[in-house]
């Protein structure tokens, strides 16, 4: 085991002991404006347990000289890569990033992190924060194993506060097809800041093939799970969104569902290059932005030459109408509620392209 792991690992046990440390309120106050922030900064959350991990690593080692190019620097990439992402994604799912904060345009740059750091972090208290607690490791000499350990601490406590219960809506049957639809439209196109939102649309579309798989259409056909909305589909083997196959596992209809984006004929080509070489019936290409552009007419006839040169329907629609029809094949829109609810709460839980922000704006339209 590398000393960066035990490291890891031994402060994660002190945190939830609460083993007792002396920060200060002004540095309480900065790791409370890192955690808070977590979801939505998660590489400058990666980029602080990675600095202070290697400060305690190598006492030696000056933080802010984050990158090799720099004057007694070291690669806080490689060190965040090998050690501090895994250990975030095993501990804390939520708040890891993909594959290193270094990744992030507004942190990889050539420049220590002094007050003076150029990257544009989007919060700027976060960024003031981030700074502030490497200045004080380095420059006052503060203790980086209690700010690292504070900071686990405050993640598993926040951690708990973010478990949410679906409430159940299952019999409401007197939800018409048109509040159900107003209630997504509002959901879809919150106020939200950061990303995610383009998840949601997604939520619904398979929310509702969770109730339609038994229609005679699909009898012998299996609904796969979702898929990570940040997964690349070259590396996941996806065709799209949401996937039906048969029994055998060949594809048979695939929805890819754009968020706020016209269909244009280069999206069309690129689904093309993905199904091609797969006997698929149908491919919807679904958008909240409205189907028709002015590219609707070299859309139209790509989408007849897919059809005679491979036997694949392409059908490009608006989403909202999309749903609205699918609604009317469902006895009960009760229980799309409720699949909706659970499905959304899941893809939390699970996963972090759904924020809790998202799951907040449902629950309060819910009760409303």
């Amino acid at each position: 085991m590398t000393s960066a792991t035990e490291i890891l690992k031994s402060a994660y046990q002190n945190a939830q002991q609460k083993t007792i440390v002396t920060l200060k309120s002004g540095q309480l106050d900065w790791c409370q404006m890192i955690v808070s922030n977590a979801e939505t900064q998660k590489a400058v959350l990666t980029v602080v347990i990675t600095s202070l991990t290697k400060k305690i690593d190598n006492p030696n080692q000056d933080i802010r000289q984050h990158k090799v190019e720099l004057s007694d620097g070291y690669s806080g990439r490689s060190y965040d890569t090998n050690y501090v992402t895994p250990f975030l994604q095993e501990f804390f799912t939520r708040y890891a990033i993909a594959e290193s904060g270094w990744l992030t345009r507004s942190l990889e740059q050539v420049h220590a992190f002094t007050f003076d750091f150029p990257g544009k972090i989007r919060n700027r208290d976060v960024k003031r924060a981030f700074l502030e607690i490497l200045n004080d490791v380095e420059v006052n000499q503060a203790d980086p194993l209690e700010y690292l350990v504070t900071i686990l601490a405050l993640l598993l406590e926040y951690q708990k506060e973010q478990v949410i219960i679906a409430p159940s809506f299952r019999d409401r049957t007197e939800l018409t097809i048109l509040d159900v639809v107003n209630m997504l439209e509002q959901h879809f196109f919150g106020d939200y800041t950061g990303s995610g939102a383009s998840r949601l649309p997604v939520i619904a579309i398979y929310s509702l093939y969770n109730l339609l798989i038994g229609h005679p259409r699909f009898a012998q056909k299996r609904l796969l799970p979702l898929k990570s909305h940040t997964t690349s589909d070259s590396k996941s083997d996806s065709l799209g969104d949401i996937e039906i196959t048969d029994l055998e596992g060949g594809f048979f209809e695939v929805v890819e569902v754009k968020h706020g984006k016209p269909i244009t004929s280069s999206m069309v080509r690129v689904a093309y290059e993905k199904i091609k070489s797969h006997p698929l019936n149908r491919f919807y290409l679904l958008t909240t932005h409205s189907p028709d552009t002015e590219d609707a007419e070299n859309v139209s006839k790509f989408i007849k030459q897919i059809y005679h040169e491979h036997g694949c329907e392409v059908i490009v629609n608006g989403l909202i109408s999309s749903v609205k029809y699918y609604l009317r094949l469902i006895d009960n829109t009760g229980e799309f509620i409720q699949l909706y609810t659970q499905n959304l709460i899941q893809d939390y839980e699970k996963g972090t392209d759904i924020k809790k922000v998202h799951v907040d704006k449902w629950l309060s339209l819910l009760k409303e």
